[in-house]
């Protein structure tokens, strides 16, 4: 698949809802797939302030690269990660997202970041992604005891993730593509429809919106 420079795909949801094998199909038509942080970067020890939001930034920079060049561009992973795990996981030890908002606002606003042409919402029912995550992770040599906690911490990111994904949608329409991955050939025609009509949006209107409805919106139920 060919581009224009504003075309970089995103795609970044829980575990086993099949992001990574579209991203892979993507990228056997032709697209370069930027991997996610920790597959990309080994993570130091001890770890700089922002070392992984750097990394963020060395990922757009690498998808912006290969847009200049004609080529469709494909995050796998959201570069925006860290503001929405501060806000799913906020009571489990994740970093507040405070600086996280200024770090990435600094970055916009001197042209270092931007946001992706088009978000991919990719989601399978939740028994699915269940049954496929125990498979992946007990093939890895995790116990199932082990296994399971690391899926239903998973779990926690779904309903949260898909609410802040619909006001997006809602906001800013033809930005964020839903998906369901019935079949990987309906997932792939329905990308390159949404790719050929990707809306123009305005980086610090989109950043400021995010930031605006995480603080308004509580992300689990008490």
């Amino acid at each position: 698949m060919r581009a224009t420079k504003r075309e970089h795909d995103s795609f970044k949801w829980a575990p086993g809802v099949g992001k990574s094998t579209t991203a892979a199909a993507l990228a056997a038509g032709g697209a370069y797939v930027i991997p996610e942080v920790n597959r990309l970067f080994a993570r130091p020890n001890p770890e700089p302030p922002h070392w992984y939001c750097e990394r963020q930034v060395a990922r757009w920079e690498m998808a912006r690269l290969r847009s200049s060049q004609g080529q469709l561009a494909v995050l796998d992973g959201d570069p925006y990660q860290p503001l929405w795990f501060a806000w799913i996981y906020n009571d489990d030890g994740w970093p507040q997202s405070s600086a996280a908002f200024s770090f990435y606002r600094d970055r916009i606003v001197h042209g270092q970041m931007g946001f992706a042409a088009l978000y991919v919402f990719v989601h399978v029912p939740e028994p699915l992604r269940h049954q496929r995550m125990l498979a992946r992770e007990l093939s890895r040599g995790l116990t199932t005891e082990i296994a399971q906690k690391k899926i239903d911490r998973y779990a926690r990111m779904v309903e949260p993730q898909r609410r802040l994904f619909a006001a997006l949608a809602e906001r800013f329409p033809g930005w964020v593509l839903d998906i369901e991955t019935v079949s990987l050939d309906s997932s792939l025609a329905a990308i390159r429809r949404a790719i050929a009509a990707v809306p123009t949006i305005d980086a610090l209107e989109a950043f400021d919106f995010i930031e605006h409805w995480l603080t308004d919106n509580v992300a689990l139920s008490p």
